[in-house]
């Protein structure tokens, strides 16, 4: 689901903010597979800056915009003591 171009995006917006890229982790947990013939991997990907424990689960896959919804939570402090 996090592939390195999105990656990259959210890592730069870390640094666009002052913050530094090795104070945060990124997991991903795809859902399991589906039924039927055609699946489009989905799952969470949450974000976690480690000196202060805040962090943030983000619906992912297909049709979601999670990578923006992370950029905007910087912008927004979300993740600032």
């Amino acid at each position: 689901m996090i592939d390195e171009t999105t990656r990259e995006d959210v890592e730069n917006a870390i640094r666009a903010k002052g913050l530094e890229v090795d104070d945060f982790e990124i997991f991903e947990e795809p859902d399991p597979p589906g039924d039927g013939d055609l699946y489009f991997v989905k799952g969470t990907v949450t974000i976690k800056r480690k000196s202060n424990d805040i962090e943030k689960a983000y619906r992912a896959g297909h049709g979601t915009a999670w990578p923006t919804e992370i950029i905007d939570d910087l912008n927004r402090g979300l993740f600032e003591s």
